[in-house]
């Protein structure tokens, strides 16, 4: 259109150069804004297209890495899998290998592993009367309550118990008394000492008090051998007999001991010798196996 309206209005020559020139610029601009149309408007390839040779190899070579991880991951899941570890079997004890008829077979793997038989075991102590008492007591029908309340009601019932019927528990308890005794000196005399030291050692570990043999039962110490020889002359020596019992005493025991001093070395040694004989022994019985 301007172009147009340049040739009507303006002189022919001066119209045309005008619309040349107008027409320029406006093709320009067109020409200008389809290039940058078709620039962002179409894709940019940045690298020529693989052939179809290089694309086989390089899916091999990725199908290869992929094989590889593969066997990786499997490999390691199998190192660090755990292993089940089989139990070795449990190793017999010496104790089983060993001939069940053999009485020294339990006592040669210690003490604490000796296994002591019922009938093995010392005899329990006798009640006392009272004990009895009580031991009727429950058997009658104990009185309800707690412990402390059943206590107080028996206490109350014994000191309720006439001269003549606490007498009967005393008998009942001293006739059972016996019999313990009894009963303690044959087992004290027929039983391994090893049993003893075994259930003390047993005992201890259960934080237990220990089973002390009697006084009257334990074997004696062995005398000496000056004490032998006392024993043998005490009964020669004659003393002051107006001298109280214990002034006469020791005037025998100044008159032995000045003896023993004047003996002959050949008697004294006889005498040293059969404590030593005696004293061998009664190791020999105190003696435990482990």
């Amino acid at each position: 259109m301007i172009a147009r309206l340049c040739t009507r209005v303006l002189p022919r020559p001066l119209a045309l150069n005008v619309a040349a020139v107008v027409g320029l610029r406006v093709a320009q601009g067109a020409r200008q804004h389809m290039v940058a149309r078709t620039f962002l408007t179409t894709a940019h390839v940045s690298e020529p297209a693989a052939k179809e040779g290089a694309t086989k190899s390089k899916s091999k070579t990725t199908a290869k890495k992929t094989t590889k991880t593969a066997a990786a991951k499997k490999a390691s899941a199998t190192k660090k899998a755990p292993t089940t570890k089989k139990k070795p079997a449990k190793k017999a004890t010496r104790s089983s290998k060993r001939d069940s008829n053999d009485p020294e077979a339990r006592f040669k793997d210690g003490l604490k592993s000796v296994k002591v038989k019922k009938a093995e075991e010392p005899p329990i102590k006798p009640m006392s009367p009272y004990s009895l008492f009580v031991q009727d007591q429950y058997k009658d029908g104990a009185p309800t309550g707690n412990f402390a309340e059943r206590s107080s009601e028996i206490s109350a019932r014994w000191k309720q118990l006439g001269d003549a019927e606490k007498q009967a528990y005393a008998e009942r308890a001293e006739s059972l008394k016996e019999q313990f005794a009894k009963a303690q000196e044959e087992w004290y005399g027929k039983t391994d000492p090893r049993i003893l030291r075994a259930l003390n050692v047993q005992r201890k570990a259960q934080n237990k008090p220990a089973i002390r043999q009697p006084a009257h039962l334990r074997p004696k110490r062995p005398l000496s051998s000056y004490m032998l020889y006392m024993m043998d002359v005490r009964d020669s020596v004659a003393v002051d007999p107006s001298l109280p019992s214990k002034e006469a005493m020791l005037q025998r025991a100044r008159l032995i001991g000045k003896m023993w001093h004047e003996l002959p070395a050949e008697d004294k040694q006889r005498y040293v010798e059969k404590s030593k004989k005696i004293m061998e022994e009664y190791k020999a019985e105190q003696s435990v196996d482990a």
